[in-house]
């Protein structure tokens, strides 16, 4: 009911970390009762990303909380036994090989209590004595992955794909899906754990007395999904969602920008066309980067400002949140954040921990509240004993740094710190390793628009050197237009569809994908045939 045509319009882009060669590999399969067009990782027989004449489906990460960790209770006369229920029990043991290439293998011994494996050893920042247990959803369940995948692909109807979700049990992902015969549907998949009332999944749980332990899994029906709902469409951006019942699942979701943002496009207008998706895939406009600089600037002292902080900061004030290329205000913006989450965080979490911090989507979901609350405690420098410190001196204080900076970095002039200088996509080829490798099998650097959190979603992190280089981003972008399924359906890949340095097709996307071009999928026999520009025919002699 919202598109021009009448007919279900379908987009994907999952963010996954970028690399050389690309995550997937796209093909188009037709056989006697298969017509599909999907893409492929590496030795998986099925696609996970699919269209058929009949349905599309995509995925996202859920990102839910799978994973609880818990404190074990050693035997003090028994360092081989733990506690569990006022029992003594033997910590179970394993021996792995690693074999290593030109070495000596390496001997590793798994320890391992009725939660899961002891994982103290294999995770540097853990500081915990006691041992720390690790139980996952993923290692309770048979693997049925494999089956799941087919099943989308063969799926006929709407009830069957809903099936075939149900089989995926960790780790949690959102299954979009449309169809010819006008549905729409949002599904996480993903058991998910019921726990007890008091327990706090993000910290670490008492292993001893059992009372902390999940007590089973919801039944499918509470994991949040929809299903044709009234308002006409569905979508997803790994952003916390709620279940039919109203029960929000623990986990690590990202903030609300890109689902807001999203939301925003789709509520302004009913006649969506396969163009207007393209546009809305490629969309670096964030609605809440200007509600942060509006509840910093106040914060800002003017009487002290240079000319060039003056213009920075008139820059930041009329922005509207867009991370286009030839923009000054982005530059700003993220050297102006990284500042502030520095000062505010680097003194109580240490060089360590804060590197861990500031690449994690809790980060992401902390800094916005915490910027626009005056009394957190954060805000305070606990390395100086001899005052407190507000937030206005925070901001303050990492205002002029950035300013300092971007001028040593960029020049005087802030109309000349584009965004294009410092925002920049490079497809890191795994013989980058070796330097003199590197110019041949690397693809870019481009400069690209976008920033993270933006729908356009180019990862990157806040560092001081000023330049944010993207490590992850859309790893495709897919748009099915039921109207015209084997006419009007585009994609892209971030470089090209061959793995070989030689070929043509290593990275003859990969200028295409900066500047957000599109290519179709066709399925037409005799468009493929009109359009072809080489073939490979296997013959099997009987």
């Amino acid at each position: 009911t919202k598109t021009k045509r009448g007919q279900v319009l379908f987009a994907n882009d999952p963010h996954i970390g970028f690399s050389q060669p690309a995550v997937w590999y796209e093909a188009h399969l037709n056989a006697p009762g298969l017509n599909l067009y999907g893409f492929w990782l590496a030795g998986f027989p099925f696609p996970q990303l699919v269209h058929t004449e009949h349905h599309a489906i995509g995925l996202t990460m859920f990102e839910n909380d799978d994973i609880d960790f818990f404190r074990e209770k050693p035997n003090p006369e028994n360092p081989g036994q733990y506690e569990y229920k006022g029992n003594w029990i033997d910590f179970s043991e394993r021996k792995e090989t690693i074999r290593v290439k030109d070495g000596q293998d390496v001997g590793l011994t798994v320890k391992s209590t009725i939660h899961g494996p002891i994982v103290n050893d294999g995770v540097k920042i853990i500081s915990e004595e006691a041992p720390l247990s690790m139980w996952w959803v993923y290692t309770k369940h048979p693997n049925r992955t494999l089956e799941a995948s087919y099943q989308l692909c063969r799926a006929t109807t709407m009830a069957e794909v809903k099936a075939a979700v149900q089989l995926i049990h960790a780790p949690g992902l959102n299954v979009m899906y449309g169809d010819r015969d006008g549905n729409v549907a949002w599904w996480a998949a993903a058991r998910l754990p019921v726990r007890p009332a008091h327990v706090n999944s993000k910290l670490i749980l008492d292993g001893s007395t059992g009372n902390d332990d999940p007590l089973g899994y919801y039944n499918f029906s509470e994991n949040p999904q929809a299903e044709n709902p009234g308002w006409g469409y569905v979508y997803s951006a790994n952003n916390q969602s709620v279940s039919p019942s109203g029960i929000r699942h623990p986990g690590y979701y990202l903030p609300e920008d890109r689902a807001r943002r999203i939301v925003t496009l789709l509520e302004e207008k009913d006649d969506w066309t396969a163009e207007d998706f393209k546009t809305m895939l490629l969309d670096v406009t964030s609605e809440n980067v200007p509600e942060v600089v509006a509840s910093l600037v106040p914060a800002i002292d003017l009487s002290g400002l240079s000319v060039t902080e003056i213009d920075a900061l008139e820059m930041l004030q009329g922005w509207p949140g867009n991370f286009d290329l030839e923009a000054s205000a982005p530059t700003i913006y993220n050297k102006f954040i990284y500042h502030l989450s520095y000062l505010i965080f680097h003194d109580e979490l240490g060089p360590e921990l804060f590197a861990v911090f500031n690449g994690n989507h809790l980060m992401k979901r902390s800094l916005q509240p915490l910027l626009a609350n005056p009394t957190s405690v954060w805000w305070d420098d606990v390395t100086t004993t001899d005052r407190v410190e507000s937030r206005s001196d925070i901001i303050q204080t990492a205002f002029h740094q950035s300013i300092a900076e971007l001028s040593a970095q960029l020049g005087q002039n802030p109309q000349e710190w584009a965004w294009s200088k410092v925002h920049t996509l490079e497809h890191n080829h795994s013989f980058s390793a070796v330097p003199s490798l590197k110019k041949y099998f690397n693809v870019g650097p481009f400069p690209v628009s976008g920033n993270t959190e933006t729908i356009n979603n180019m990862l990157n992190h806040w560092q001081p050197d000023g330049t944010y280089e993207v490590f992850g981003g859309p790893s495709t972008r897919r748009i099915v237009d039921f109207a015209d399924v084997a006419g009007n359906s585009w994609s892209i890949l971030p470089t090209g569809q061959s793995g070989c340095v030689m070929s043509d097709h290593y990275q003859d996307q990969a200028e295409m994908f900066a500047r957000g071009a599109f290519r179709p999928m066709l399925l037409d026999e005799e468009d493929i045939k009109k359009q072809a520009v080489s073939s490979f025919v296997f013959k099997v002699k009987k």
